[in-house]
């Protein structure tokens, strides 16, 4: 049968690059030891590698499952924190992009060596410069919108593009909102009391019962349509008793965290004030009023509702007597959802407290 990623004799080899302090310049960039004449073949030689690595190595083990999960066809990019794998056509320059502890990025070029019998562990390699904080223009910004104190700096996770060079995008986070930065752009501003809507995704990843990590993903949504992205993964020390507690994509997780809780309270009194009038609130495909929760076969009294719950990534409504769920939905399809119990809570209260 003829593959679809036929190419050249010897057109392919996968590579790896990772942060390392023992590198001369903190980055290091490796090879396979052979070329591949199909990306197939590439990939089945790259899983080896990776299975070969997982006994005892949560990376290699994450990175490996990563790997057997994308589609026939998809495009070869398995990335972790700190650390990346690519199938690439042997005669393109590479472009990589790294980020250290601090979230401080930084662009690498480089090329494979020339011979196709290199070895893994090849370097080439550009020091990761120190981000003392936000650069004039983001604080001068940040200063007109009242932004207030200056919390952290982060950008993205690992990746290796054999496209052209992207700008930089870096966020700030402050006391009220935070700052996206790319490189020869103004400065975008999100105030927490411009926000709109925040949806979430946290997952804690295990495979036969072993902690694999802990990915996720924030998207915010302002008043006039714009939005931002937080997203990444760590190793959380409550599974992991080797995990950085500092790292800085468990940092930019918090962010996320604090941004859902920020928003949801900033809208709280709005949407109080909406239910006393009767208005309804729609919350993705969850819709509630003072009254009680609509379904698909009519409104169900809150006195009817036995719980909100938001668990195991998952929104569920239960009601009472019943064992069936009146709703079950993802919690990325719920906007707000920290908003949503408090409203709930607040609503089967006033029901059980009377008139």
């Amino acid at each position: 049968m003829k593959t679809r990623y036929a190419g050249p004799a010897g057109a392919y080899r996968w590579i790896r690059a990772a942060a390392d302090a023992r590198a001369s310049n903190g980055i290091a960039v490796s090879y396979s030891a052979r070329t591949f004449d199909t990306k197939d073949e590439a990939r089945a030689h790259l899983q080896d590698h990776l299975d070969s690595r997982a006994g005892g190595d949560d990376d290699h083990a994450l990175a490996a499952e990563r790997l057997r999960s994308l589609p026939p066809y998809a495009g070869i990019v398995v990335g972790i924190p700190g650390m990346s794998w690519r199938i690439t056509y042997t005669g393109y320059d590479l472009k990589i992009f790294s980020v250290d502890r601090q979230g401080v990025v930084s662009w690498v070029t480089t090329r494979p060596p020339s011979s196709p019998s290199a070895a893994p562990g090849s370097t080439n390699g550009h020091r990761i410069p120190e981000e003392a904080g936000a650069p004039s223009e983001v604080v001068k910004i940040a200063e007109q919108h009242q932004l207030g104190r200056f919390d952290d700096a982060f950008t993205v996770e690992w990746f290796i593009s054999l496209r052209p060079t992207r700008p930089k995008v870096r966020i700030y986070a402050f006391e009220s909102g935070v700052v996206r930065h790319k490189a020869d752009t103004e400065p975008q501003v999100f105030r927490w009391d411009q926000i709109a809507t925040v949806s979430q995704s946290v997952v804690n990843r295990f495979t036969n019962g072993r902690y694999k990590g802990t990915g996720f993903r924030y998207a915010l949504t302002r008043t006039d349509g714009a939005q931002i992205h937080f997203l990444g993964s760590y190793k959380d020390s409550a599974y992991a008793r080797r995990a950085d507690p500092n790292h800085w994509a468990r940092r930019y997780n918090q962010l996320g965290q604090r941004a859902n809780q920020r928003v949801s309270q900033l809208l709280l009194p709005s949407a109080v004030e909406a239910l006393r009038r009767g208005d309804s609130l729609a919350f993705g495909k969850i819709a509630i009023s003072a009254d009680g929760i609509q379904s698909k076969t009519g409104l169900v009294p809150w006195a009817d509702i036995s719980s909100v719950s938001a668990d195991n990534g998952y929104v569920t409504i239960n009601g009472a007597g019943t064992f069936w769920s009146l709703f079950s939905k993802p919690v990325s399809e719920v906007p707000n959802v920290p908003l949503l119990m408090t409203l709930a809570d607040m609503c089967r209260r006033n029901t059980e407290a009377g008139p």
